[in-house]
């Protein structure tokens, strides 16, 4: 088998061809080649057009040899074809596309990421959780928000470490400066309600209209204003009796004794269970107390109608060998007579601080 172009055509075919695919002109038993310049003619041709060579007595290309059966007819019912010349144009095609969509998925990825990355850094905007911001920095450690972002939980990790400090002092005055420095983080709101716990605190150790008007005048929708309100319409309520005075003090002596005489039971008895955690830790410590003057007894409303607790303020001095310390201590008691809240703060020049009194 050759290859020859079409002399019709002139695209190129098969000597077994028993046409051209192309044009349809008889190739088998219909060709000639030019014996001097080699181009393919039709057998009728007398002169090569090209060369002008008499070609007349040229022998024509034999057809191919088909066999055949008895009938004459091709063994296998059908004419050989010649061998087609398959195009490298389909494998290029499917290739590009193969590429083409490879590259659009990573592209499609590489948007989705970048989305994400910005979704999750502007989730960040008015949080102040600390996991959040490790988070971020955990699953995309080379985003363009990354050091940004890792300024910002330093800076987080530095207002927790200054809240647990002036919760330790929990005084209004530790908690506006807390407030001035920080306006906005996490503990803002929790900052503002401890205010206002304090502030409604002194209030009512006060016990006055003047102090309960004062609570309102800066805490008009503090946790406890509808209280305050309440107190000062009925302000004659919170008069303490003097029996009453007596059973408190009777009260607060008794704590302090009990605690002098390592008496765990003692000290239950006239608590609530949530302190019994303040009595081990004081237990632990093996002091004796006294108390100091006269403690001031007072009344304040609690959250359900027309029940009152009783508070009392009073100073109490610690000894734990030779070393003594004053404490300015304040108590909520129950009428069943049973603390139910603690506060001791130590006081640092007990001559000045306790000079005010109670």
């Amino acid at each position: 088998m050759a290859i020859i172009r079409c002399p019709e055509c002139n695209h190129e075919t098969s000597t077994l061809a028993q046409t051209c695919p192309f044009c349809g002109v008889n190739i088998a038993g219909n060709i000639v080649i030019c014996p001097d310049c080699g181009k393919t003619l039709l057998r009728h041709t007398k002169v090569c057009p090209n060369c002008s060579c008499d070609i007349s007595n040229t022998p024509v290309i034999p057809s191919p040899v088909i066999r055949q059966n008895a009938d004459g007819k091709p063994l296998n019912g059908k004419m050989p074809e010649p061998r087609k010349k398959h195009s490298k144009w389909p494998w290029i095609a499917l290739v590009s596309v193969i590429l083409l969509c490879t590259g659009g998925y990573f592209l499609y990825e590489y948007l989705r990421y970048e989305q994400n990355i910005k979704s999750d850094y502007l989730a960040l905007n008015e949080n102040y959780n600390i996991k959040d911001y490790t988070t971020f920095i955990a699953n995309y450690p080379e985003s363009r928000f990354t050091e940004e972002v890792s300024k910002r939980l330093e800076a987080l990790k530095i207002t927790k470490q200054n809240w647990e400090e002036i919760v330790n002092a929990d005084t209004v005055t530790a908690y506006k400066n807390f407030l001035i420095k920080y306006p906005k983080s996490a503990y803002t709101d929790i900052c503002k309600n401890k205010i206002d716990s304090l502030k409604w605190l002194d209030a009512s150790s006060e016990n006055t209209q003047e102090a309960y008007q004062k609570y309102l005048s800066t805490h008009a929708d503090g946790k406890y204003a509808d209280l305050a309100k309440k107190v000062i319409e009925d302000l004659d309520k919170l008069i303490v009796s003097p029996a009453e005075k007596d059973s408190v003090r009777k009260v607060v002596s008794e704590y302090f004794n009990m605690l002098s005489q390592h008496n765990p039971s003692g000290l239950a008895r006239i608590t609530s269970e949530k302190l019994s955690e303040v009595n081990n830790y004081l237990l632990a410590e093996s002091a004796t107390y006294t108390i100091l003057g006269n403690p001031y007894i007072g009344k304040i409303p609690s959250r359900i109608p027309d029940v009152y607790n009783y508070i009392s303020k009073f100073q109490v001095e610690k000894q734990i060998g030779e070393t003594k310390e004053t404490y300015q201590g304040r108590f909520l008691i129950t009428t069943n007579m049973r603390i139910v809240t603690i506060k001791l703060t130590r006081v640092e020049n007990p001559e000045v601080e306790g000079a005010a009194g109670y």
